[in-house]
């Protein structure tokens, strides 16, 4: 009886201590080409960076990427649209980084949103090697190179072939509209009516508001939202902005003025857009735009050319209702990228949560997902 006692204590030890090893956290130390795949992930870009991606590990080479509703934009985004299309783009880091390690990566993106939220199954197989490292420093370089770009663009015209190379294998999801052509005139205009339209919005204007940083304190805390230095600010700019604005002015209609100003300035020096199209609005052509959207940011970004995401056209009405019917396009605008050269090269610090800080501690299910 005793030695049953001794024993069954001994196994409820193990399995308290193997429950707290096999955590996900700790477990993701320990296998660190899986980590190294979730921070190329995390550096992916993301509407109001708001990091709307969770992960769920289920093994030492396959994880679940969960859409985070929690941190979803209600107001501008009712439909997810532009969370999904972030979720895509942490998954094209993924992808390229896989293949820059020399791994073997398989993923299902689901047509539906799973009951858990899950949208996207990933498993992997290979052992990372030393001899990519040039081309592992050279891909991290340019994903912390790449960045949005609020600047004043220069005059400098982009030549057809650099677009060509930036849109390359994806022609038939991407369009260019230089600035010579009327589809460039129409979106500029409309991306104004829009952005004026939202600006009278005080729920959306709250909404945006919440993401604003006002301080480096507040940054570091939070790890997600617009950085001073996010927002294309320099030291004296920062300064005042940290120091004599608030939430509250941010939310104040009166600060729309400024805003429009700032974007007349921004749709005038673009050399031209960039408009991602996809088949329609269901979760694999939103998360397919995605990873579209980052493979050409990064080629954009290598080639030293400045992208800017414009959004509000998609979010207004009757904008978003008309704008493929109007540029004569067959399939749905899911963004519109403001592009041009800027004389600023200047590496902005990316603002992201900590891997442990995406990861999901649900209880993991014993069925997988079936891959393709």
């Amino acid at each position: 009886m005793k030695k049953t006692l001794i024993l069954l204590m001994f196994l409820h030890i193990m399995q308290i201590t193997c429950a707290k090893a096999f955590s996900q956290d700790e477990f993701l130390k320990q296998n660190p080409v899986l980590e190294k795949l979730l921070y190329y992930g995390t550096l992916a870009p993301s509407s109001h960076n708001a990091q709307m991606w969770k992960v769920r590990i289920l093994s030492d080479n396959e994880f679940l990427i969960i859409l985070d509703k929690e941190r979803n934009l209600n107001y501008v985004d009712p439909d997810s649209r532009e969370s999904l299309i972030s979720i895509g783009s942490f998954l094209a880091n993924i992808i390229r980084g896989s293949e820059i390690l020399g791994l073997n990566l398989q993923y299902n993106i689901y047509n539906e949103t799973a009951p858990d939220n899950s949208v996207v199954y990933v498993s992997f197989s290979g052992i990372e090697t030393e001899s990519f490292s040039d081309s592992v420093q050279k891909f991290e370089n340019l994903l912390l190179k790449r960045k949005t770009s609020k600047e004043k663009f220069s005059k400098k015209k982009i030549p057809v072939q650099e677009i060509n190379k930036i849109i390359a294998g994806y022609e038939d999801s991407v369009i260019y509209f230089p600035k010579d052509s009327s589809s460039y005139q129409y979106i500029r205009e409309n991306t104004m009516r829009a952005y004026e339209t939202q600006g009278h919005n005080q729920d959306k204007r709250n909404e945006l508001s919440e993401w604003f940083r006002f301080s480096d304190k507040e940054t570091e805390a939070k790890k997600d939202g617009f950085s001073a230095e996010m927002l294309g600010m320099g030291p004296l700019k920062k300064f005042f902005y940290y120091n004599f604005y608030n939430r509250e002015k941010v939310r104040n209609i009166k600060f729309l003025n400024e805003e429009l100003k700032l974007i007349k300035t921004q749709t005038d020096t673009a050399d031209g857009f960039l408009l991602v199209i996809a088949k329609d609005n269901s979760v694999k052509e939103n998360i397919r735009a995605g990873i579209i959207l980052e493979n050409i940011w990064l080629n954009a970004a290598d080639a030293d050319i400045k992208i800017q995401p414009l959004s509000q056209i998609l979010e207004e009405e009757p904008y978003k209702s008309n704008i493929s019917n109007d540029l004569n396009i067959n399939g749905e605008v899911k963004m519109i990228l403001r592009t041009g050269y800027s004389a600023n090269n200047k590496i902005v610090k990316k603002v992201r949560r900590n891997i442990k800080d995406i990861l999901d501690n649900t209880e993991i299910p014993n069925t997988k997902e079936e891959k393709q």
